[in-house]
């Protein structure tokens, strides 16, 4: 069985319930099913030996029916070392994935205080979803069930192009969804562009273009290749466990929506 550990961007992640499907190692797609917004593309296994860091840019843009236009952004780090732990920040808390050791840490600097959860060794796929102040971790287990849907699915592969310092791997994947499906009187298009680096086994940029969410983007930028000091993945000795619900003898933390 092989195990999965999914970043994804939270504007997505935290919304949709998606099918997972690893095309290659470090490379997941995800497709949502009709009716959710879109998951961006993220990083899927273990990824030794390229390590790096950079700041990650969350954005969104929804029009309303009388013309507002609604904008939101989020920026936080993003770390990975030569284990191929990884460390996120953002907002007021951050999370640690050890896929090696097999737990997820989330700090809080302002108390000094953690939450400590294993990674089950039976699940297909574990997704940790971080950004702003706010922290989603789940996991699933076996073959999601299949979705009935009447949209269609056409993919294209886009030339490859230099990004952020990073040579990148680009594909649209444009969905319709044909007149009645959700009570719309008629088709509509969501379309999602996703630029990945091969080197680093990351996802450089995305944006997700929904007529009934608006749009959505996630950027890496500011990326540095090397090792990070190693303390940064690694629980501060003066942090205090948090005493949280228990799930399989361990501490559960709290899903921050």
């Amino acid at each position: 069985m092989t195990k999965q550990f999914l970043i994804l961007p939270a504007f997505a992640a935290l919304a949709a319930v998606s099918v997972f499907a690893q095309a290659a190692t470090g490379w997941t797609s995800t497709f949502s099913t009709t009716g959710y917004p879109h998951h961006l593309d993220g990083q899927s296994g273990v990824v030794p030996g390229r390590p790096f860091s950079g700041t990650e840019i969350h954005s969104s843009t929804q029009t309303l029916s009388d013309g507002t236009h609604v904008d939101h952004s989020d920026r936080g780090t993003v770390s990975r070392d030569e284990r191929g732990r990884l460390r996120i920040d953002s907002g007021n808390s951050s999370v640690l994935v050890d896929p090696v050791g097999g737990f997820t840490y989330t700090l809080h600097p302002a108390g000094k205080t953690y939450e400590k959860q294993a990674i089950p060794a039976h699940v297909d796929s574990y997704v940790v979803a971080h950004a702003g102040n706010r922290t989603s971790v789940s996991s699933t287990t076996g073959t999601p069930a299949s979705t009935r849907t009447r949209a269609q699915t056409v993919t294209e592969d886009l030339p490859p192009q230099m990004m952020n310092g990073l040579n990148v791997r680009g594909s649209r994947v444009t969905t319709t969804v044909p007149a009645g499906t959700m009570g719309n009187d008629r088709e509509f298009k969501i379309v999602n562009e996703r630029w990945y680096s091969e080197d680093l086994q990351v996802l450089v940029k995305s944006t997700n273009s929904d007529p009934r969410f608006g749009v959505s983007s996630y950027e890496l930028t500011n990326i540095t290749q090397g090792a990070a000091n190693g303390a940064l993945f690694q629980v501060p000795v003066d942090y205090t466990l948090r005493q949280g619900h228990m799930v399989n003898g361990m501490p559960h933390p709290p899903m921050y929506q």
